[in-house]
């Protein structure tokens, strides 16, 4: 079950991505007129990212949702850091001392 923090930040996320593909297709065509209609379709994409980013979550957590969040917030602590968009964990040296990855 996502919550609707999870939702919003997916659909940034897929922005992003969409931003992304159509500016790095932009600059491999050697057709000016379609890359100007690929960077406008990546400008469209950046301008729905920053409407989605906007959206401010005002809904209490339930139980539940709390509980999924908690689990992904410990998952991405874990995560490989070379993972998209992981986070660094924090590990310990062979001493015992916890050290930035």
């Amino acid at each position: 079950m996502f919550t609707l923090t999870d939702i919003r930040n997916i659909a940034v996320q897929i922005e992003q991505n969409g931003e992304e593909t159509y500016r790095r297709a932009a600059r491999q065509t050697s057709d000016p007129e379609l890359a100007q209609m690929l960077n406008w379709l990546a400008d469209e994409e950046k301008r729905h990212g920053k409407l989605f980013a906007s959206i401010v979550i005002e809904k209490t957590l339930t139980a539940e949702e709390a509980e999924l969040a908690a689990r992904e917030a410990e998952r991405a602590a874990l995560a490989p850091r070379d993972w998209p968009g992981a986070k660094p964990a924090m590990r310990s040296d062979p001493s015992g001392r916890t050290v930035s990855p």
